[in-house]
């Protein structure tokens, strides 16, 4: 019987069960063209955004991230399996044992692998999006080394391709343990004088132009450079939304390692859009609103950046209003840096809020801490406001804002 047999899969998960419960956990066989996806922000939209080419190429898809656990046919809705955090193997095979699947995309995040471990003894293709420090201080990961030490744990498994960020040394620095596997080098910032320097004989790149990351750029071996224009993509929003971009040129170069030819990755992209049917709470776009309105995930100041950037460029007739929040169970100095990280998007009032359910402190603290943090970076008192959770954040947002205003809700 195949693997890809929900059968096979269940009774290969009661037997790995009854292994771990007596200290020998087992490493199930996945023979399904396969893709682990981790790294520290972006997993979640490249890992449906690889979903999105699979399917256009006619693949049922099993998917796991930190939003749901599904089974994406070529066309229609997905099958939901669980709702929520499902970023581990756990979930993985729980999906792959509810209904047959030609492929799968799990999006394996830290939590996960450090309190669950890897299942599986392979995977066709993997992708370490970058190693930030926004789970520092967490599950005894206290650096970013250690944090790499455990992205790295979705890495080892792949057999033909891995897709690394080039600019940041502690993906770049795995190529050395995961010798002699192909790699795929992502310069997010462009820099093609140094990918040149770096790129080793027979590796796949990808970039986006400097400054303006007004283009994808892809260059596989003995091809010749593919430039696309990253307005063409939806989920960038017309090219204003750069994580969006890098979040593409991983997903296409995994596509090309799964044996999707690249134009067609490319294309199948023109019909993907950050919505929450296909990527739910990634700047999503809420419609019927007499303003504009955004619903997104962030979580540090990297991402409050990027949505800050964004903010910053689209065209806004009103006024720039930010409900932002954030998890408790971070840094002082982390909270209040992810504040100040939204004030270059020159937003006018800003909505600060607890995330819930709150894991280690008392209520408002985090959301003062942010208020904080924004103070700091000089914005004025009384265009701050301090609530409970999202959910009133967002409710007295929608009281100020007006026609021809941006409201963006990041939680």
């Amino acid at each position: 019987m195949m693997p890809s047999s929900p059968l096979w899969w269940r009774g290969a998960r009661r037997v790995r069960n009854w292994a771990a419960a007596r200290g020998h956990p087992l490493k199930l066989p996945l023979r399904l063209p396969s893709a682990f996806i981790t790294g520290s922000v972006g997993k979640t939209t490249t890992s449906s955004m690889l979903t999105h080419i699979l399917c256009a190429d006619g693949l049922r898809v099993a998917l796991v991230t930190t939003e749901w656990a599904c089974l994406q046919p070529p066309q229609g809705l997905p099958r939901i399996i669980r709702r929520g955090d499902s970023a581990n193997c756990r979930f993985a095979t729980d999906v792959l044992a509810s209904a047959p699947a030609d492929a799968a995309v799990f999006e394996l995040a830290r939590g996960g692998l450090i309190k669950r471990g890897m299942w599986f003894d392979r995977c066709t293709v993997s992708a370490v999006l970058n190693i930030g420090d926004n789970h520092l201080g967490l599950d005894g990961i206290e650096t970013r080394e250690d944090m790499a030490r455990v992205k790295l744990g979705a890495a080892l498994p792949a057999r033909r391709l891995v897709v690394l960020n080039a600019d940041d040394p502690l993906c770049l620095a795995m190529r050395d343990t995961l010798t002699p596997r192909q790699f795929g080098l992502v310069s997010p910032s462009g820099d093609i004088t140094r990918l040149d320097a770096i790129r080793q004989p027979g590796e796949s790149f990808a970039w986006l132009t400097p400054g303006t990351g007004e283009s994808l750029h892809v260059a596989l071996p003995g091809e010749e450079i593919l430039t696309w224009p990253t307005a063409a993509l939806p989920a960038t929003l017309n090219g204003l939304y750069r994580p969006a971009a890098v979040n593409a040129l991983f997903a296409i170069l995994l596509a090309v390692g799964l044996g999707v030819p690249l134009v067609r990755a490319l294309t199948a992209l023109e019909s993907f859009e950050s919505t929450a049917e296909q990527n739910p709470a990634r700047m999503n776009v809420i419609t019927g609103k007499p303003w504009q309105m955004i619903l997104t995930t962030v979580d540090g100041p990297v991402p409050v950046a990027a949505l800050a950037e964004y903010a910053r460029n689209v065209a806004v007739t009103g006024r720039r209003l930010l409900v932002l929040t954030t998890t408790d169970d971070r840094p002082d100095d982390f909270i209040r840096s992810t504040a100040a990280a939204a004030v270059d998007g020159g937003f006018d009032f800003y909505f600060c809020a607890d995330y819930l359910p709150l894991r280690s402190r008392a209520p408002l603290v985090a959301a003062t801490l942010l208020a904080e943090g924004l103070r700091e970076a000089g914005v004025a008192a009384e265009n701050i406001r301090i609530l409970p959770d999202t959910r009133t954040a967002q409710a007295l947002a929608e009281t100020f804002a007006a026609p021809g205003d941006l409201l963006i809700v990041a939680q």
